[in-house]
């Protein structure tokens, strides 16, 4: 059985995006709800975030990336309590250090979990299984700091087959400008008469500098 009584989601959109300059400061609110009937702890943390085509997820440590924007920003509370079917705020704040270098996207990632109340029992004297269920959240913080360079180069490109045997187009695309990207990802196909018989889209992707994605069309 699933330990489901408290289940906290954030509210709203999960990239929260400033347009700021040196010097200026930018600040938000993460609304956190508590769909559960039994209170929950949350806790809240910072990290960075990278991540690649082929799937890899890093977060490392606050401002160990070159465009890390955490060590600027501060978060508070670091744990809070959210009562069921109640709301609770979680407050973040920022100063862009006051650098003429500084230019483009840097961006962040705040962390909000569920703190484990106890260890899920082993087992029953019915031989059921105790299991605890946590979702983590993790919130984008992006600023983007004047103009940049804005530069995509695709990585590769090649026919990959799905398991249902219908093959498509891969493309790995990288962000190698200074600002963060949303591109409309499509392909127009022709044939061998240079008639096309279709365009297919892939949809738009979030795309930071010095990231990739992978696109299936």
């Amino acid at each position: 059985m699933a330990d489901c009584a408290a289940s906290v989601q954030v509210v709203g959109s999960l990239a929260r995006t400033s347009s700021v300059k040196p010097g200026e400061t930018f600040q938000g609110v993460i609304r956190l709800k508590n769909t559960g009937t039994t209170r929950a702890e949350v806790e809240v943390r910072q990290t960075d975030y990278h991540f690649a085509a082929d799937g890899t997820n890093i977060y490392g440590e606050p401002g160990s990336s070159p465009r890390s924007n955490a060590n600027w920003i501060s978060v508070t509370p670091p744990r809070i309590w959210v009562e069921p079917n109640r709301t609770a705020e979680v407050h973040y704040k920022g100063t862009i250090p006051r650098q003429g270098d500084l230019r483009g996207a840097y961006w962040s990632m705040i962390m909000v979990e569920p703190v484990a109340s106890s260890a899920p029992a082993a087992g029953g004297t019915d031989g059921s299984i105790g299991i605890q269920v946590r979702t983590r959240f993790g919130v984008q913080i992006l600023t983007e700091i004047g103009q940049g360079t804005q530069a995509i180069k695709v990585l590769e490109k090649k026919i990959v087959t799905d398991e249902s045997g219908n093959q498509q187009l891969q493309l790995d695309i990288a962000n190698t400008g200074e600002r963060a990207l949303h591109p409309a990802i499509s392909v127009e196909l022709y044939n061998d008469k240079g008639v096309s018989v279709g365009r297919f889209d892939a949809g738009k992707k979030r795309l930071y500098p010095s990231c990739s994605i992978r696109a299936l069309t």
